[in-house]
């Protein structure tokens, strides 16, 4: 069977083709103290003092989208840029480390005068928002001696809220309590993805009548659904000397009060602790929302899978199980994609609807970076929850 194209997910080619994989900052992301210390020695020696944005108007905005490899391609935009001088154009900088590291990734393009747009894709796939976590718009000269040194005329710029971005860089980069550290996004979606492909595989083995495929097949569903952690239910099922799970054994669904156990309940909890951050902007916090309900939505679309694949586990092989199959196949494809329950051919992050691909969608808006204008800007927090 052939999955549906879905217009909502921008990033499935990259999804698909780049798995979750470990992060260099995997080591530094592992737990919530270290990166604590890591945010205040950020904030007590940066080079140059942060300045809290005036205004919570943007002249521009960074996004962020899966291209080779997972979130490596960064697009900036403009409206509202101040008009240059002859003989000089606008460069655009990534820095981290307070500034100490710092990078030239391009000049904008600009069009009508205060427009301007430039995208960037990360040298060697790597994840732009675990190398960088600010930008800069500098006036530059033509035919410039020394193009990768500012010149320090910062025209915009964007600082992203510390303290949100230790659990950003949890969804989106590297946790430190998943597998190779693994993002925890992208291992969602990641098994997420794997057990639809099991479902179709039961799907298609019983329609070809292989008991013994059918059989395998359900194990991985079961499998990846509860994670290793669960002992009790992580087995050999078809008892053929091995336990299948085509995923990374961490699972969707939570087990218990174990620690670090399942995609699901995970994520969720960084998607919070990222808008419960003191400097978390709205962006965040409405986007996280997003994240969070459309998780929550797989989580009881998994809880009814696990159900019945429990249940077709113990039926005999017979016709009786079509059923159990078609609804089990349902239910693998709403998980991963969400469904459209209003009728208005929207799939969105509310009870429900979004699944899988619209809380992979939202985590990337989690990350957007307002261009304010002056030096070392971080935006305002939130005034109020969404």
């Amino acid at each position: 069977m052939v999955k549906p194209f879905r217009s909502i997910s921008y990033t499935r080619m990259a999804k698909v083709s780049a798995k979750p994989k470990a992060s260099p900052f995997s080591t530094a992301l592992a737990g919530v103290s270290i990166l604590a210390i890591i945010v205040l020695a950020f904030l007590a020696f940066r080079p140059t003092a942060i300045s809290p944005a005036t205004t919570a108007r943007p002249i521009g905005r960074a996004s962020f989208l899966d291209f080779n490899s997972v979130l490596d391609k960064a697009t900036l935009t403009f409206t509202d840029l101040p008009a240059l001088e002859a003989g000089t154009h606008y460069d655009v900088w990534a820095l981290a480390q307070g500034g100490e590291t710092r990078r030239n990734i391009g000049s904008l393009e600009i069009d009508n005068e205060t427009q301007g747009q430039l995208v960037y894709i990360s040298a060697g796939q790597a994840n732009f928002l675990g190398l960088f976590d600010q930008l800069e718009v500098t006036i530059e000269p033509d035919n410039d001696p020394n193009p990768n040194e500012s010149s320090g005329d910062v025209v915009a710029s964007s600082v992203f809220p510390p303290l949100a971005l230790i659990h950003v860089r949890h969804v989106l980069v590297s946790y430190g309590g998943a597998p190779e550290g693994n993002a925890l996004i992208q291992g969602l979606w990641y098994t997420a993805d794997e057990i639809d492909n099991s479902v179709i595989a039961l799907e298609e083995a019983f329609r070809n009548n292989d008991e013994e495929a059918v059989r395998k097949h359900n194990e991985e569903v079961i499998n990846q659904l509860v994670g290793s952690a669960n002992t009790d239910d992580y087995l050999d099922w078809d008892e053929d000397g091995t336990i299948d799970d085509p995923s990374d054994g961490f699972g969707l669904l939570a087990y218990e009060d174990e620690d670090n156990s399942g995609y699901i309940p995970t994520a969720i909890s960084h998607a919070f602790f990222a808008a419960d951050a003191s400097d978390a902007t709205d962006t965040i916090k409405i986007h996280s929302q997003h994240v969070i309900v459309s998780i929550e939505n797989m989580e009881g679309w998994g809880e009814q899978l696990l159900d019945l694949a429990l249940e077709l586990q113990e039926m005999p092989f017979d016709a009786d199980m079509e059923s159990v199959i078609l609804e089990m196949r349902m239910l693998s494809n709403q998980i991963l994609f969400g469904v459209d329950t209003n009728g208005n051919e929207l799939i969105e992050p509310i009870p429900g609807e979004g699944g899988g691909d619209t809380a992979y969608e939202h985590a990337y808006y989690m990350a957007e970076m307002p261009m304010l204008l002056g030096a070392n800007r971080i935006p305002l927090p939130a005034t109020e929850s969404p």
